[in-house]
């Protein structure tokens, strides 16, 4: 039996989210060996060998390529299915057979397995893969020594109008089309006003997106170097999930900046079992109250000592257990 590994073409603007290999990463320390690299979204090539693989991650920017070919064995753990394509999926037979032929189908967000159950397929929640990373202590060749980093990695990602034009430039006419522009300098006064003054010496930054125009031999190597700064990290400040959750698996406080676009109930979604893992930093004046906010962990910035950043829940941990005991089976 071979093994595989998912890798990512797709881009905008010529940026990929290195969250995506960190995902990858995850699924390796699993394998025996990668005997090949299989593209994400373009599973249904006739010229993939029979292979074992791990699906985890987002899918799918190509939904015209699903189901995958029958050279696959699939394990779905950890899967997500976007919104945006899901009513197309889950509209064709062949894919809710091919589903169901596979199952169950473990989701990583709790909206995942929604769509799945009310097209009749067998599926659970099953957490993200990234809160294995390490399991077996065998990611980095020496384990980080922990600094006095305070790493801020995109947060508000989805607010901040700097970094959503890096991503695509359209969404700099549709901001000034409706008014959005204004809020240029929103996230960048959030995030100078986050860190107390004599903590800013601390901070450091990093950002998921990343050049596309490279092999994916070093996109992996830029995730490794992303994880192993994370591990040496004091604490993390981030709106990614990529990041975040891998904090967990490293023991580095993580702490989840939640607002915004984010905590807009149809975003929302896609968080559903994610961030009920992990301390949730939201301003001082935020309403907690909402149903769909319930059994989250808020903290308050003014709550946050930056010299005694908070430890994270261990919920988690059982999660992790149960995805190590499930990949482990496959393989």
């Amino acid at each position: 039996m071979k093994y595989g590994l998912l890798i990512y073409g797709e881009s905008r603007n010529n940026l990929i989210n290195i969250g995506d290999y960190i995902q990858s990463i995850a699924a390796r320390q699993f394998l025996p060996t990668v005997d090949l690299f299989v593209e994400r979204d373009q599973l249904n090539l006739s010229t993939i060998d029979d292979v074992k693989i791990i699906m985890n991650g987002w899918f799918t920017h190509r939904p015209e390529n699903w189901p995958p070919s029958k050279n696959i064995n699939p394990l779905f753990v950890s899967f997500h299915l976007n919104k945006s394509v899901a009513e197309k999926m889950m509209a064709s037979k062949d894919i809710v057979n091919y589903f169901k032929n596979h199952g169950p189908i473990g989701c990583r967000d709790h909206d995942s397995v929604r769509r799945m159950q009310q097209a009749d397929i067998d599926s659970y929640y099953s957490g993200c893969l990234t809160t294995t990373l390490n399991y077996d202590g065998n990611l980095f060749k020496e384990e980080p020594q922990k600094g006095n980093k305070i790493i801020l990695a995109d947060v508000l990602f989805k607010d901040d109008v700097r970094l959503r034009f890096k991503r695509n430039k359209l969404y700099i006419i549709r901001d000034i089309l409706n008014g959005d522009i204004i809020k240029l300098n929103k996230v960048r006064k959030y995030i100078d006003k986050l860190i107390p003054v004599e903590n800013k010496k601390e901070v450091s930054s990093l950002t998921c997106y990343f050049d596309a125009n490279i092999s994916h031999e070093l996109r992996f190597e830029h995730a490794h170097k992303i994880l192993k700064q994370l591990a040496s990290a004091k604490v993390v400040v981030t709106s990614r999930i990529h990041i975040a959750l891998p904090c967990l698996a490293l023991g580095t406080p993580v702490l989840f900046v939640f607002g915004g676009q984010l905590a807009n109930l149809g975003a929302f979604r896609r968080l559903d079992g994610i961030i009920n893992m992990m301390n949730v930093l939201v301003d001082d004046d935020f309403d907690t109250s909402a149903e769909h906010l319930k059994g989250i962990n808020f903290l308050r910035r003014g709550e946050i000592d930056w010299d005694k950043p908070p430890t994270n829940p261990n919920h988690y941990l059982k999660i992790r257990e149960d995805l190590i005991k499930k990949c482990e089976s496959f393989i």
